[in-house]
């Protein structure tokens, strides 16, 4: 089973990376729009801006996951309220780019803070 979870840089990605990597039965990927930060999860690491379309487009058609866990978000409220297109297009159109080009057939699970 391949499991695709994007915003693996952050609190939650990287817990829930480091947590399903560990397990043998399934093929990891975490994504997040930086270098990876963690050095457990380099290997099944690879960038993807969810906010951009025609990436999100062309990795999901590459990688083709049963399961997407999305935890991509800009959740630092201070930042949200300064840059609220720049929040608008991470936690809303890059929702949208995930879920428009999933294949129907794959799960997408929605994982989010509070200050989301």
């Amino acid at each position: 089973m391949k499991i695709v979870i994007t915003g693996a840089n952050g609190l939650v990605g990287q817990h829930l990376g480091k947590s399903l990597i560990k397990r043998p039965n399934l093929n990891v990927i975490c994504t997040g729009i930086n270098d990876c930060r963690i050095p457990l999860l380099e290997k099944n690491y690879r960038k993807l801006n969810v906010s951009q379309e025609l990436e999100v487009r062309n990795f999901l058609a590459k990688e083709n996951p049963d399961i997407l866990v999305n935890c991509a978000a800009i959740s630092h409220v201070d930042i949200c309220e300064e840059y609220p297109e720049k929040c608008n297009l991470v936690n809303i159109i890059g929702v949208q780019n995930l879920i428009k080009y999933l294949n129907p057939n794959s799960k997408f699970v929605q994982l989010s803070t509070d200050f989301v």
